[in-house]
């Protein structure tokens, strides 16, 4: 009898110490699940091509899948308690098969890819829709799998009778979330590179699983009894009276669309935030890190402060919260003008107010309506997943294609100041403080519209301009002559230059006989309009169908030259194009955009990139690959990359300011060039067009001298030995995550 009580009295204190290893388990959990996605993205882009499609699949997978797991995980939970077994169980389960997933979705990604190959291009309707379920297949069980979760934790948690836990368990999450994306942008891939780094997810989602069910173990060990006298299950855990689960039927209608809203605009919204900001962050990893990051912070202060307010016994009107909300939404068009000039702050402050006031509503209205349920928590958080599915496609296949990004986000915003609207008469208490809010929205409202401007705003650029738009990029072509510009999301890309010229007429003039050539990354076409001046096979290959509808904007002879049947333009994936053709080149020109850390330009510099250049290349093909940067151990690495891959390769300084510098690499013995045997072999249309980029009375003999004795040491552009410099590689993306290194925290 002694014995019994004794285990009576404690438990109290061993649930209060398994809720604390329970926060440290979701806490981690959140933790993996952001490196999954940043991984799994990754992944994606390098197996099904760097286009917008591919981001917005997987990133609609991973909603869907929380979303399907937050409704069964709920019932099988709720349905295991009732035989007496410990939720904490499927807990473990889930952590376990989603360690699995993090082996076998690298996997499934090849093997995706593989089969894929016989498809038309990454535009194409069959293959966005078949790689869509290819992802789909590849990432859904283990999405599903950290779906499940929360309410399975929570089915836990009702044994207390506490109606708090699914905040309790969201800012554990979020707070995770966001350590997790910080760690895996800043430090992780730097140090351990892709492969490194999710293995180690796997290793601690391991270790969470053995963590819950050590708990699901000791938690039930504590119970006085798993059974009554009449052998049916009794709650274990705590011996305090549990409210009987609700229906969801209770829930009213207008709560069930304020989650779905919230949910689709947030999401929306995300996306729109990430292409408004580029100038302000540029195009690197650590943008879209600062972007989520900073979202994730505001959500997790909203949530906890939510939290502390309802200990203390305060009640959050939630009329006020959602008058807020659709001013806060607005915000970043207000503080992303490009008028307030360049700032890193102003935009990542702009989200704050938003994000933590949808921070309270979420956690709040499930916590409010569901009390505990845990099924009836999955079903209402999987509403608020649902529309994060929907806002992203919405967003980014229906507005930003269509509408400029202010315009974008302000039709986003618009849902929420009806739910604003409607819940004031819903609880019309405050009446001035209502007043208040709906003016300010009202105000915000009318600058948004009225005043704000955004970088796609044609007003920003000379004239001539023209906007155009696609799933990809808002792109900008303004100016005349040397004044002429191509923008992409905000990044002036590339101007009319002799650089680009050179790009196609050394290769050509180097490897000399070349009939089928092919230029990945457009631009202005400047390089594919030089190509077809040699004649023969010429196919350029660009993301943007955007871009390469601007080819006319800068080039009169455009319609000229694509009505040869010799020239096309692909809209594709470069690397995916280059793996799925049969067709092999002479010349193969790359040029990938700026900056050279742009966020997944590795996928064009790296080891396994030159792999499959090479099998699409004759033997005596040239290769030619821009570098926009002269030194630094990012040029060194990708000097690495070529000498691993090419036998035979030769650098070239760049033209203007002797800046950047032109690789050129060959599986056979590259010829040395002369300046005189340039000049011959150059057709006259492009020695017509390279005077064009000098001054008056600059001959064709002095500008290719120029170009020729710009030749430099190839080796002494590689790593000196014993420095810790890696060949750029898909594992090891050295130019884009180099913070550590910058900042002398990594050799």
């Amino acid at each position: 009898m002694s014995k019994v009580t004794t285990s009576v009295a404690m438990a109290p204190r061993s649930v209060d110490f398994s809720l604390s290893l329970i926060g440290i388990g979701f806490f981690a959990s959140g933790f993996c699940s952001l490196l999954y996605q940043i991984i799994w993205t990754r992944l994606a882009f390098a197996a099904f091509g760097i286009i917008t499609p591919v981001l917005s699949v997987v990133v609609s997978v991973f909603m869907l899948g929380l979303g399907i797991g937050s409704i069964w995980g709920g019932r099988w939970a709720a349905a295991a308690a009732r035989r007496g077994v410990s939720p904490l169980i499927f807990w473990a389960g889930a952590e376990a098969l989603t360690a699995i997933g993090a082996v076998l979705v690298p996997a499934l990604f090849k093997a995706g890819q593989d089969f894929l190959l016989r498809l038309h291009s990454a535009a194409s309707a069959p293959y966005l829709l078949i790689s869509a379920l290819v992802m789909t297949a590849a990432m859904l069980p283990w999405c599903i799998a950290m779906g499940t979760t929360v309410p399975v934790v929570m089915a836990q948690l009702h044994r207390r009778a506490t109606d708090q836990s699914f905040s309790l368990l969201y800012v554990a999450n979020l707070t995770g979330a966001l350590v997790g994306t910080l760690a895996t942008a800043i430090a992780l891939i730097e140090i351990f590179g892709l492969d490194g780094t999710y293995r180690i997810a796997a290793v601690i989602n391991l270790l969470i699983a053995v963590l819950a069910a050590m708990l699901g173990y000791r938690w039930a060990q504590t119970a006085p009894d798993n059974r009554s006298r009449d052998g049916a299950p009794r709650d274990y855990g705590t011996a305090m009276p549990i409210e009987p689960l609700q229906r969801s039927g209770t829930v009213p209608r207008r709560v069930k669309v304020i989650l779905f809203l919230t949910g689709l605009c947030c999401l929306g919204l995300e996306i729109c935030w990430t292409r408004d900001f580029t100038i302000d962050l540029q195009t690197t990893i650590y943008a879209f890190a600062e972007i989520l990051a900073t979202y994730l912070v505001g959500t997790a202060i909203g949530t906890q402060l939510y939290r502390v307010a309802t200990r203390r016994g305060q009640n959050i009107p939630l009329n006020r919260l959602l008058g807020l909300v659709f001013p806060a939404a607005l915000l970043p068009v207000l503080l992303g003008d490009p008028r307030l000039g360049l700032s890193i702050g102003l935009p990542l402050i702009s989200l704050l107010p938003f994000s933590m006031v949808l921070g309270a509503i979420t956690p709040c209205l499930i916590d409010r309506h569901a009390k505990g349920d845990p099924v009836l928590a999955g079903s209402l958080y999987a509403l608020n997943i649902a529309g994060g599915i929907i806002g992203p496609l919405i967003a980014a296949y229906i507005l930003l294609p269509s509408l400029s990004l202010r315009w974008a986000m302000i039709v986003l915003a618009l849902p929420l100041a009806a739910l604003a609207l409607l819940e004031t008469d819903q609880e019309a208490k405050s009446v001035r403080a209502d007043r208040l809010a709906l003016a300010v929205g009202a105000m915000t409202l009318l600058i948004a519209v009225v005043v704000s401007r955004a970088y796609d705003d044609p007003a920003f650029y000379p004239k001539p301009v023209q906007v155009r738009r696609d799933v990809v990029a808002s792109v900008v072509a303004s100016g005349r002559g040397r004044d002429a510009m191509l923008t992409v999301n905000a990044i002036p890309i590339t101007s009319k230059t002799i650089e680009t010229q050179i790009m196609a007429d050394l290769p050509m003039a180097i490897q000399g006989h070349a009939q089928h050539v092919l230029d990945i990354c457009f631009g202005m076409g400047t390089t594919f309009r030089t190509l077809t001046f040699w004649g023969g096979h010429v196919t350029a290959v660009d993301l943007s169908a955007a871009v390469t509808r601007s080819f006319g904007f800068f080039y009169p002879d455009a319609a000229r030259i694509l009505a040869n049947p010799d020239h096309r333009i692909v809209v594709d994936d470069g690397r995916r194009f280059l793996t799925r053709t049969h067709q092999r080149f002479d010349v193969i020109t790359i040029d990938p955009p700026p900056p050279i850390a742009a966020a997944g330009s590795s996928l064009l510099y790296s080891v396994q990139f030159y792999a499959i250049a090479k099998r699409r290349m004759t033997p005596n093909a040239i290769l030619q690959q821009w570098v926009p940067a002269t030194s630094g151990p990012t040029v060194q690495s990708i000097a690495l990359a070529l000498h691993r891959s090419f036998p035979y390769v030769q650098a070239y300084r760049g033209y203007h300011r002797r800046f950047g510098i032109h690789f050129i690499a060959s599986m056979r013995p590259i010829s040395k060039l002369t300046p005189t045997d340039f000049v011959a072999r150059l057709p006259a249309r492009a020695a017509q067009s390279m005077l064009h980029w000098r001054k008056q009375g600059t001959t064709i003999n002095q500008i290719a001298t120029r170009i020729i004795d710009s030749r430099i040491s190839f080796r002494a552009l590689l790593p000196k030995q014993g420095a810790d410099i890696p060949a750029l590689s898909d594992q090891r993306p050295f130019n884009e995550y180099f913070l550590l290194r910058r900042v002398g925290l990594y050799p």
